[in-house]
């Protein structure tokens, strides 16, 4: 959640990652092909992407507050 990687305090370099524990939650297989669910799923980030980015100067601003 912080970007730490698995065993220990490496940070982790990808910022997101697709894991196949994740695919399999999501009802793919191992490959990752597509189920119902998984097409749902890249909606619902395209979505949420689509929506930070309508308020990403607000995003940014509570960011920068926090410095």
């Amino acid at each position: 959640m912080l970007s730490n990687s698995p065993g220990g305090v490496n940070f982790e370099s990808a910022p997101f990652k697709l894991t196949r524990e994740l695919l399999e939650v999501m009802d793919s297989d191992a490959e990752g092909l597509p189920s119902e669910f998984f097409d749902y799923f890249k909606v619902l980030c395209i979505q949420g992407f689509l929506t930070c980015r309508k308020h990403a100067e607000r995003i940014i601003l509570l960011v920068e507050m926090l410095q």
